[in-house]
């Protein structure tokens, strides 16, 4: 009984196939479809309220597969756009006729030379704003989820597409050219396997070519846990100058239907970041590296973004690590949140090596504050904190940095400044500015400082030695002058100021140099300049002017430890009169001049007043004594 039952089954089971495959081979071989354009083009405009045209012919076939072609198809935009959203040489759709036993049609999607044109207009409106209500719109209709319910989208073939992409209110354009898309066995990750998808495109700019593109990846549903799995994720890019780099990663997307969130893990190769910057018309910078590669976590919950284990490394150049949260809501600077944490260790940008940096970082209401900050330079602990406000239309830029007792010299060293300044040295900083560029910055900053500077020297004069002949010539000059000989005084004088010039040999050497600053729109005043040593004093005031490099300081110089100079009395005056020291010129190379001329005046009336005091002394001496002698 049961034997005949089964027989009967399989009977009917065949005559089933049998009838779908001749009614199918009767409907293709005796129905002619372009007779349903109309009724396509009329579903079309319902569902999606745009105007499909269909310029070539229909045509359906039903071996291998069950398929409808449709050739040199467009889709228009309803007016004022009146533009093509879309088009395609050919589209097919193709199915198994054994799948409608089951009531479902389980569809192979081909499009071959489909391009999609998305466009912004000047006033914001976009070509596929009517599109996305109507579809929004047939979701809420019960009768098109049915029907949607009933097919499956199981292969999807794109052949030599484009995608365009132009926004008339920023002036730019972007086009996906060359997109291949392969995404195979659809119905095969429902049910837990992991069938492979591949994308990959061509991308341009208004401006350059951006490079060859290239995504691949297996993915699974979950349908029980509403998860998707996506596994072996690879996106490779080939620049136009030939350079290579890739991303790897995992990701898996939970809670399909309501709220979505994503976890998964990223890796990259070297990636040359240059190149990538000249893709954006970036100029290339001496202190971003040339290459790194990267390997992270990373979460989504809603429009928060969690990444985690950040590891950077930059190859010759260090390692960075950290972990921050992003919030997403609003992808504007001035309201993006980002919270986290960074540490650099090995750090060369050109010539300049960082041992570690770390900090904590927080972006909030338009305001990004690194707080605080901790350097290891240069055998050196630098302390600091940065806030940039980005709530105005030109940013804000506040920086303090503190540090102490380093060796300023092993600093200078690391930005081609070595054998300039040395000593032991303590520096605070308060600073304010605002622009865009470097010579914004430069031209607002604004602020006060303070220095120390403990058993230093100063490179390429000998200060003390270049006093002591000053003093010389000028002692010369007034015995010259008070034994009534002749000399050159212009020429001598002349010669004197020739021999203050940088020597690379030469420094002067201090116990301490200080004092305080403060800087408005650029311009550096320094009233209280000292520096002292056992053998001289330092006391100056001047200016640094950022936005024209120049400085403009003057100095009095006075030696100290003098020997017994009773009998010497224009000696006397000399060490206890300051030479005035002008420093002009630029930082690098500054033009030092001792005011010898003024130094030397001072002692000529010095001289005159102590001459004319002995010449009435004695005159008064001859008197008294020719009185005594009239006397007697």
């Amino acid at each position: 009984m049961v034997t005949k039952l089964l027989k009967w089954l399989f009977r009917i089971i065949v005559g089933l196939i049998l009838i779908t495959l001749l009614a199918t081979i009767g409907i293709v071989n005796f129905v002619n479809p372009n007779r349903f354009k109309g009724l396509i083009e009329q579903e079309a405009l319902t569902l999606t309220g745009h105007t499909l045209r269909i310029q070539g012919p229909l045509s359906w076939q039903w071996y291998p597969l069950l398929s409808l072609q449709l050739e040199d198809v467009s889709l228009e935009t309803p007016p004022p756009l009146n533009a093509k959203l879309m088009s395609a040489k050919t589209i097919k759709a193709e199915c198994s006729p054994a799948s409608l036993l089951f009531g479902k049609l389980f569809i192979n999607l081909k499009l071959k030379e489909a391009i999609l044109n998305l466009q912004i207009n000047t006033t914001g409106q976009t070509n596929w704003d009517t599109l996305k209500t109507h579809l929004s719109n047939s979701k809420n209709n019960h009768e098109n989820t049915n029907a949607a319910n009933k097919q499956i989208l199981n292969n999807i073939y794109i052949e030599d597409g484009s995608l365009i992409f132009e926004d008339s209110q920023k002036n730019t354009h972007y086009r996906l050219s060359h997109i291949n898309i392969t995404a195979n066995s659809l119905l095969q990750s429902i049910i837990g396997t992991s069938p492979s998808f591949s994308v990959q495109f061509d991308l341009d700019s208004s401006k350059k070519s951006l490079g060859k593109f290239a995504l691949t990846g297996n993915m699974a549903l979950k349908p029980a846990l509403n998860q998707m799995h996506i596994q072996n994720i690879a996106l490779s890019h080939t620049a136009k100058n030939g350079n290579n780099s890739a991303i790897k990663g995992e990701a898996t997307i939970s809670d399909l239907s309501k709220n979505p969130s994503v976890r998964g893990k990223l890796e990259t190769n070297k990636i040359d970041i240059n190149a990538w910057l000249k893709l954006f018309d970036i100029a290339p910078n001496e202190f971003i590296p040339p290459a790194v590669s990267l390997k992270t976590s990373f979460s989504t919950l809603g429009s928060e973004l969690t990444i985690s284990a950040l590891q950077i490394d930059l190859l010759k150049n260090g390692t960075l690590e950290g972990d921050m949260t992003v919030n997403l809501a609003n992808p504007a600077l001035r309201a993006l949140k980002l919270q986290g944490n960074f540490l650099g260790k090995a750090l060369q940008f050109n010539k300049i090596k960082i041992d570690t940096i770390s900090g904590n970082v927080l972006v909030k209401n338009g305001i990004l504050t690194v707080d605080p900050i901790t350097l290891h330079i240069a055998n050196s602990l630098q302390k600091a904190s940065v806030q940039i406000n980005f709530q105005g239309t030109v940013p804000k830029y506040s920086l303090t940095h503190q540090a102490d007792n380093f060796e300023i010299n092993d600093l200078l060293t690391l930005f081609d400044k070595k054998d300039k300044l040395a000593g032991k040295t303590s520096i605070k900083l308060k600073l304010t500015a605002t622009g865009n560029t470097q010579q914004e910055w430069q031209q607002s900053l604004t602020g006060d400082a303070q220095f120390e500077i403990a058993n230093g020297k100063y490179y390429g004069i000998d200060l003390m030695a270049l006093v002591k002949m000053a003093q010389s010539q000028v002692h010369s000059l007034v015995n010259a002058f008070t034994h009534k000989q002749s000399l050159d005084t212009n020429t001598i004088l002349n010669t004197e100021e020739a021999k203050w010039k940088p020597s690379p040999t030469a420094y002067t050497p201090f116990t301490l140099a200080k004092g305080t600053a403060t800087i408005m729109n650029g311009l550096v005043k320094n009233p209280d300049f000292s520096m002292v040593h056992t053998d001289y004093a330092i006391t100056g005031q001047g200016t640094y002017n950022l936005n024209n490099e120049r400085i403009d300081y003057q100095t009095s110089v006075l030696l100290k430890n003098n020997p017994d100079l009773k009998n010497d009395q224009i000696a006397q005056f000399l060490a206890q009169t300051p030479l005035v020291v002008n420093i002009q010129g630029s930082l690098d190379s500054p033009s030092i001049k001792p005011d010898i001329k003024d130094y030397t005046n001072r002692a000529m009336n010095y001289a005159k007043t102590h001459l004319m005091e002995k010449v009435i002394e004695q005159s008064i001496h001859k008197a008294l004594d020719q009185l005594l002698k009239h006397a007697h």
